[in-house]
C-alpha cells in the first residue's frame, strides 16, 4: 500500500467512523447539508461558477445553481460525476466525503459493537489493526465503485449468537445510504444517546409491534429479552439507528491456517 493509498483509507475509516458516532449524521437534510458547503468550498477553492461549469459539463446550470442556493434539496449522482469529470477529479471529492474504499466486495473492519446489553458506544480498532473481509455488495451500492461506504463491525457478546456467531463480522451500511426504508425483520446498529452527549451502542433485530419499535436479540441465551425502542425517552435520551446489517462473514477456524 503506497502513502496516498495509505492516506485515503485513514481518511475513509475517519469517515466511516463519524458515519455511526455523530448523533443527526444520517439526517438527509444533514447530509445534503453538508455536501453544499463542500460543493461550495470547492468552487471557491478553483475559481468556479455554477453557470460555466455546468455548461462545460453538459448540463443545466440550474440543477448547479438551485442547489448551491438551496433551491433544490438536493444533486443527483450523475450531475456530480459529470462536474467532477470536467475537474479530472471524483463525486466523492465534491460531496465532501471521502474517495476511498476498499475495492467492491469488501469492507474494511474499523471496529466492535455489543450484541449483547447496551455497551458505552462502538469500540474502534486502532487504524494498524484494521483488517479487510469479503462481502456482496447490491448493485446499486457496488455501482458507487470506490465510494460504496460499506464498513465491517466484529461482533462481541451473544445476544444475536442464533445469526452471528460472537467473532463474526457484520457487513453494515450507514442508514443514510439505504436505498429504502429499515423494514421489520432488518438487522441494525443502534445507538442510544443520552441527554449528556454520550451514547451506547447495541446490535438488534429491528421489529415493529403494534407500530412501536422493538430492538429484539436473536439469542440461545435465555436473559436476553427484546428492548422496547423508546424505553430511553423519559429520561432525556434517543434512540436512533445508525446502520443497516447487509451480511455477515464468519470464517471456521481453518481459515487461520490458509
Amino acid at each position: 500500500m503506497d502513502d496516498d493509498e495509505r492516506l485515503q483509507r485513514r481518511e475513509m475509516i475517519a469517515a466511516l467512523r463519524g458515519a455511526i458516532t455523530t448523533p443527526g449524521h444520517n439526517n438527509p437534510e444533514q447530509v445534503q447539508k453538508r455536501r453544499r458547503t463542500a460543493l461550495l468550498a470547492y468552487m471557491e477553492a478553483h475559481n468556479l461558477n455554477a453557470n460555466g461549469w455546468a455548461i462545460e459539463a453538459g448540463i443545466r446550470p440550474t440543477s448547479v445553481y438551485n442547489f448551491i442556493n438551496g433551491y433544490s434539496k438536493s444533486m443527483d449522482d450523475e450531475t456530480y460525476t459529470e462536474l467532477a469529470a470536467v475537474m479530472n477529479t471524483t463525486a466523492a471529492i465534491l460531496m465532501g466525503e471521502s474517495d476511498y474504499s476498499p475495492a467492491v466486495g469488501q469492507a474494511i473492519v474499523i471496529g466492535r459493537v455489543q450484541a449483547g446489553n447496551w455497551q458505552k458506544a462502538v469500540t474502534f480498532v486502532d487504524e494498524a489493526d484494521t483488517s479487510i473481509v469479503p462481502c456482496v455488495l447490491p448493485p446499486h451500492i457496488a455501482s458507487k465503485g470506490t465510494r460504496a461506504p460499506v464498513f465491517g463491525l466484529s461482533v462481541k457478546g451473544d445476544s444475536m449468537d442464533q445469526v452471528f456467531p460472537e467473532g463474526s463480522v457484520l457487513i453494515c451500511l450507514p442508514l443514510y445510504e439505504m436505498s429504502g426504508k429499515i423494514k421489520d425483520g432488518d438487522y441494525v446498529v443502534v445507538h442510544r444517546i443520552n441527554p449528556d452527549g454520550l451514547y451506547e451502542a447495541t446490535c438488534k433485530q429491528y421489529r415493529l409491534v403494534d407500530g412501536e419499535m422493538w430492538l429484539a436479540p436473536k439469542s440461545s441465551n435465555p436473559r436476553h429479552i427484546p428492548i422496547r425502542g423508546d424505553t430511553a425517552a423519559d429520561d432525556g435520551s434517543q434512540i436512533e439507528v445508525v446502520a443497516v446489517v447487509g451480511g455477515f462473514y464468519a470464517p471456521m477456524a481453518a481459515a487461520a491456517r490458509f
